[in-house]
């Protein structure tokens, strides 16, 4: 099971949740439907407030928005409905019930070889699996696309853990397509992932690499966390300081293959400019959370673009 962490957690929380309904029922008198409301409440509510959290924490030392960039209080709150539904999608429904799956290739390879595009392969971010792109991935391959997803694992690991097992898929999937090299779209950490790649095993097998909302800077709110890969991405940690050096050696312009899609509204990476590298194409958004930057139109659109240049 891919999302076994995500599920484990979800089971505590249910059971915790639940025996509350259930003291409420007993010694309370509460009805029964009343009590799986509470229990029901109580898990929506604790996510109410923690996405609510991370905006407020997250703007507080947030970059500066600029004026064509900003919002109306409207905007603002159907952002943060969308965003808190995206939350209770993706770790409730979606996540903790993703299988574990050796391979990336998941159809018949005889029809991949047909396939004229360079192959798409999404990196998920922090404690997630392959189901974060469950909506993204369909959109880009009804534009044409042909994408895999990877799960990496374990979820509390080093980042350096990580790009050995990218390494496997791409090889997985060139072998399987005929293609000389993939496009690479990371979320979140997903991106460092893609970064670390690159650091370990070069770039001749990469076209390029998207990132959204991917920490290339650190994050502040990486203070909150306390699992070796958040502390890979504090803002100066060790690890991305190194890295940083080492590509610095390895190009005057390391990252002009990358295109950085960041939004001044993220909730989990701040100051959001941290989302951006030097010399990279940049796009930026306003109005998206973090998490929704994988359930967005828009950026699918952008996506599209820029994998359209070929």
């Amino acid at each position: 099971m891919a999302g076994w962490h995500l599920l484990l957690l979800l089971a505590v929380e249910i059971a915790l949740y639940g025996a509350i309904g259930r003291h409420a029922h007993h010694a309370w008198g509460w009805s029964v439907a009343g009590a799986h409301a509470l229990a029901v409440g109580i898990y929506v509510g604790v996510r109410i407030v923690l996405v609510a959290a991370e905006f407020i924490l997250a703007r507080s030392q947030g970059d500066p928005i600029p004026d064509q960039l900003r919002v109306s209080p409207l905007q603002l709150l159907a952002m943060y409905l969308r965003e808190l539904g995206g939350w209770l999608l993706m770790f409730s429904i979606v996540l903790p019930f993703v299988r574990a799956r050796r391979s990336v290739i998941d159809r018949d390879t005889s029809s991949l070889q047909r396939h004229a595009s360079i192959p798409v392969i999404l990196v998920h971010g922090l404690a997630c699996n392959r189901g974060n792109w469950f909506w993204f991935r369909r959109q880009l391959e009804q534009r044409g696309h042909l994408a895999f997803t990877i799960d990496y694992a374990p979820w509390f690991a080093r980042i350096a853990t990580y790009p050995a097992q990218l390494a496997r898929a791409i090889d997985e999937v060139l072998a399987a397509t005929g293609a000389r090299q993939v496009t690479i779209v990371g979320h979140s950490m997903g991106g460092l992932v893609a970064r670390a790649y690159l650091d370990e095993f070069g770039g001749g097998k990469v076209a390029r690499v998207i990132t959204l909302g991917t920490p290339h800077r650190g994050t502040w709110m990486a203070r909150f966390g306390l699992t070796p890969n958040v502390r890979d991405m504090a803002p100066g940690s060790p690890w991305l300081t190194a890295l940083r050096e080492r590509e610095a050696k390895r190009s005057a312009q390391p990252y002009a293959g990358f295109t950085c899609v960041f939004t001044f509204h993220d909730n989990l990476v701040t100051p959001q400019t941290n989302a951006t590298l030097p010399g990279a194409s940049q796009i930026a958004v306003s109005g998206i959370g973090h998490l929704s930057l994988a359930l967005s139109p828009r950026v699918v659109e952008y996506v599209d673009a820029v994998l359209g240049k070929g």
